[in-house]
């Protein structure tokens, strides 16, 4: 006669990032500090950083150089669907243990973490390049001090804003050219107030800036040479002229 009492043993999966105890329909994940571990070593080994930025633990993920700005919810969906790709454990198995992970709230930004994802190098540079992409005030900042060292290195002068296109605290940084014009900066957002835009237009010019003529932006004697100049992106189109 067939046993219909036989014991059902439970079946246990083990793997460097969780342990599971699946017998019948219950299911049980652990997660202990040791995995936890491993995991922050998969994710620092994919470029994942935690870096405390302007008072916040901000996480990063950095690929051949560029900087992308994650969270804790799309480093665990990185660490799932990895783990679904390689297909060594059903997937139905590897969604409960997601869920799991998202109702424990095992992954999240603790000592742990920052001393697995900190930075082990470029730590300084990382929190630049994170800010001047993602912090638009920081980014302002940053240009307008760039644009004042380059004013400086190649000897610009300065007057006030001829121009009379935004108000007359604007002023203008200009240079004379061999060929007799003037590379002129017009530096129309001096006080920030949208930092979207990076403050500064620049212009060919057949006229030297004089702020005793107080003469204004004739529009037969510039040219445009790029409209929101940034120092970050556009220094290339000065080569010609200086």
């Amino acid at each position: 006669m067939e046993d219909t009492n036989q014991k059902e043993y439970p079946i246990h999966v083990r793997t460097d990032f969780f342990d599971v105890t699946l017998q019948g329909i219950d299911l049980e994940v652990q997660c202990t500090e040791q995995h936890l571990v491993s995991i922050y070593k998969f994710f620092y080994h994919a470029g994942f950083r935690l870096l405390e930025i302007e008072g916040r633990l901000e996480v990063y993920r950095k690929v051949d150089g560029v900087i992308y700005a994650e969270s804790v919810d799309s480093m665990t969906k990185y660490l799932f669907d990895k783990l679904k790709e390689l297909e060594l454990l059903d997937e139905a198995l590897i969604i409960d243990v997601w869920d799991y992970f998202e109702d424990s709230d095992c992954i999240r930004k603790d000592l742990l973490m920052e001393h697995c994802l900190h930075p082990k190098q470029d730590g300084i540079k990382d929190r630049h390049d994170y800010l001047l992409k993602f912090d638009s005030i920081y980014r302002a900042n940053f240009i307008h001090e760039t644009m004042l060292r380059f004013f400086r290195k190649n000897h610009f002068a300065q007057v006030g804003d001829m121009a009379g296109l935004y108000n007359s605290e604007s002023p203008l940084f200009f240079k004379e050219l061999k060929d007799g014009q003037y590379l002129v900066f017009l530096h129309y957002n001096r006080h920030g107030a949208c930092v979207s835009m990076t403050g500064y237009d620049c212009w060919l010019s057949k006229k030297e800036p004089d702020e005793a003529k107080n003469n204004s932006f004739d529009s037969s004697a510039h040219t445009e040479v790029k409209l929101d100049f940034d120092p970050l992106q556009d220094m290339a189109l000065l080569d010609r002229y200086l």
